[in-house]
């Protein structure tokens, strides 16, 4: 069953944090669901997760949902992408902490992803695991001709115009791996079905702003900086996973080269799984159930692993 909580955020912003618990948690995961979508499409991982024994946490971030239903798409005035980070910080100390003392994985989709990388560059300290959902590198979404561009269009049309150039620039050629698409947002899945669920909600598909637009393109360029990764913690645990036709990920090769930063950063623990034929959302595709029980896996993996950590600990303090 899923509960819907408005949770104060540090400058007194309302999120709306929609809440999977289990009955009695293992773990829990907290996701930042990606662009120009809500926390709300994520039911049916939230049900799955539940039924596991893990509590979902999913917020509908700034210029999305119900936390931005008066400016889909904008982060208004002082809002930007260390706020939304921070965001991810208040949800886990003011709700995640106070209902369970179990791990907590910091989960990111496309959008998402990079903002949590960043997150994890900041505090790995607060997680026991990132998990990464339709990641990528500089090479294809970002670059810093984007994020000039988005600087300029600031500049000229100012911060609250939708950036119609930038998001052709980014998303028009999403489509080209797609054959004989019928709508312009196949890229996302081979499911047709949430493909027609996606253009039928109101809040999702919407156009972002230029200062939206800025705060992004500059969040993937750090979330891709290989001196900030060197932050991260070794032993923080990493599941990458993606579909091979991705534009996102570059179709598997950014995927490959995000992973490959992380190991030159020095992480001891990256697992990547890219499915073939899958498109950008690998938890509304076809083969959704696989993709969600391999995940599942790989956290009670990480879970199995913590609980022999910790007898090998008391073991050793006894001796």
């Amino acid at each position: 069953m899923m509960e819907e909580i408005l949770l104060p955020a540090s400058d007194r912003t309302i999120l709306y944090v929609h809440v999977w618990r289990a009955a009695e948690p293992k773990a829990a995961i907290l996701l930042a669901h990606g662009m120009a979508e809500h926390s709300l499409r994520y039911d049916a991982f939230g049900r799955f997760l539940a039924d596991q024994g893990i509590s979902l946490y999913c917020h509908d971030q700034r210029g999305h949902g119900k936390t931005g239903a008066a400016h889909l798409g904008h982060l208004r005035q002082n809002v930007d992408w260390n706020l939304m980070i921070n965001d991810l910080f208040t949800i886990k100390k003011k709700l995640i902490e106070e209902e369970c003392t179990c791990p907590v994985f910091l989960m990111g989709h496309s959008m998402g992803s990079f903002l949590v990388r960043r997150t994890i560059q900041l505090r790995s300290d607060m997680f026991d695991g990132l998990i990464l959902s339709g990641t990528g590198d500089n090479n294809g979404l970002a670059g810093k001709a984007a994020v000039r561009m988005a600087a300029a269009g600031c500049l000229l049309a100012g911060q609250e115009a939708h950036a119609e150039r930038l998001q052709k620039m980014v998303f028009g050629g999403f489509n080209k791996a797609v054959e004989k698409p019928r709508t312009e947002f196949d890229w996302l899945t081979r499911d047709e079905a949430i493909v027609d669920q996606y253009l039928a909600d109101d809040n999702c598909g919407f156009m972002c702003t230029n200062g939206f637009y800025y705060e992004l393109m500059q969040g993937i360029q750090i979330a891709n900086d290989l001196q900030k990764m060197q932050s991260i913690r070794k032993s923080l645990p990493v599941y990458l996973f993606s579909g091979d036709k991705d534009p996102v990920g570059g179709c598997g090769d950014g995927v490959q080269r995000v992973y490959k930063l992380f190991l030159d950063a020095g992480l001891e623990d990256v697992t990547i799984r890219l499915y073939p034929g899958g498109r950008h959302e690998m938890l509304n595709e076809l083969n959704r159930d696989m993709v969600m029980k391999e995940l599942l896996q790989w956290v009670m993996w990480q879970l199995e692993k913590m609980q022999k950590n910790q007898a090998a600990a008391v073991d050793g303090s006894q001796m």
